[in-house]
């Protein structure tokens, strides 16, 4: 298969819960999306994460889209439908542990899925049609001002479709430069 990504974010950024540290990208069409999705990224904690910590999304508490984060060190992946939120479920993998790990979080059109290191953690029929709402798209916070993640979050890649477990495996065994924007698996 050969699949182009919308966007894929070049190295690692760190980010503090000071409240300060955070990246928007604004409101580009291209991440506008609201049928298939998948939003990959990597992550290494600084500690113990409590509470929601968001790794990547198009949030700000009154405009909804999607939300890549993490509750109490486990990802969740959540999408807004006619205004109200559906969720993967939470995984069953803790992410906090100081050491790095490929998320994923993907919407088929039924299922909301997430994945841990490659491998499927959490699944529910819950997805469908997301909201386009006018949120930026943020990495490292919550658009109402909170939520703010403590850690390093790298190569971002959101694709307006839904990855295939085989690509998901290669996704997160190749580095920033390998990508380029094109998923291409065997």
């Amino acid at each position: 298969k050969e699949g182009q990504a919308d966007a894929i974010g070049n190295g690692s950024a760190s980010f503090t819960a000071s409240n300060t540290d955070y990246i928007t990208m604004g409101n580009p069409t291209s991440l506008q999306i609201t049928g298939s999705l998948s939003i990959s990224c990597w992550v290494k904690t600084n500690g113990s994460l409590s509470g929601y910590k968001r790794l990547v999304s198009k949030d700000d508490g009154s405009n909804r889209s999607y939300i890549l984060h993490s509750n109490n060190g486990k990802p969740v992946f959540f999408i807004f439908k006619s205004g109200s939120s559906a969720s993967s479920g939470e995984s069953s993998v803790d992410i906090d542990d100081g050491n790095w790990h490929h998320v994923l979080g993907l919407n088929d059109g039924t299922n909301l899925t997430i994945y841990v290191d490659g491998v499927q953690t959490a699944t529910s029929t819950n997805g469908g049609t997301i909201d386009n709402d006018s949120a930026d798209f943020e990495i490292g916070r919550y658009g109402a001002d909170s939520e703010y993640f403590d850690g390093k979050i790298a190569n971002v890649g959101v694709w307006s479709r839904a990855l295939e477990p085989e690509e998901v495996q290669s996704i997160m065994n190749k580095s920033y430069s390998q990508l380029k924007g094109v998923e291409k698996t065997s």
